[in-house]
């Protein structure tokens, strides 16, 4: 059996081009797109757990669609991203710190990632570009509370939302719902 979808490319692809840091149009539609896909995958108990450039597709027209579904887990069942050696799963720029830390997935923790996604779209770098490849410091940037932001130029209500969505405290993060509901 094979799977056939229409061709499409990766976000990250086109990071640096039309949805680079100013092209607020195209990343409105795109970040909206995404955060109704989360917000549907939520309501059915399914994290997502990478939300990363890689992971989201976007078609001829600009349509964003949210792919790669291998770390996805069942918000019932309280999983953990940890491997078997107690190493957190996912891609270090994106992982909130809870998962850092050992905690279980939840769909807080996509939010924190989604909105380190936008980051990335808004400002045409990863989060914490700075600290290269070393995912030790990465990790010990994110566990201490340093978070990534917007650039000089992103709407208020972007920051402010940017914001409330990486606090330490997952409780505190809105849903994807809302991230998208203040994006409209």
């Amino acid at each position: 059996p094979a799977l056939v979808i229409e061709a499409r490319r990766r976000l990250a692809e086109k990071l640096g081009g039309a949805l680079g840091a100013g092209a607020n149009e195209a990343f409105y539609r795109v970040a909206v797109a995404v955060a109704s896909a989360l917000e549907y995958m939520h309501a059915q108990s399914i994290i997502h757990g990478d939300m990363k450039p890689s992971n989201v597709l976007l078609d001829a027209q600009g349509d964003a669609r949210v792919a790669d579904f291998g770390l996805s887990k069942s918000a019932a069942a309280g999983s953990s991203m940890m491997t078997l050696t107690g190493m957190g799963v996912g891609t270090p720029q994106y992982m909130p710190p809870e998962i850092i830390q050992g905690g279980r997935v939840s769909s807080p923790g996509d939010v924190y990632s989604l909105i380190c996604l936008f980051i990335t779209i808004h400002t045409g770098a990863v989060p914490f570009a700075g600290k290269g490849d070393n995912i030790a410091a990465i990790f010990q940037a994110i566990v201490s509370g340093e978070r990534p932001t917007f650039s000089a130029g992103a709407p208020l209500g972007l920051v402010r939302l940017g914001v409330q969505s990486l606090d330490a405290d997952p409780k505190r993060r809105p849903t994807a719902r809302r991230v998208g509901f203040e994006l409209e």
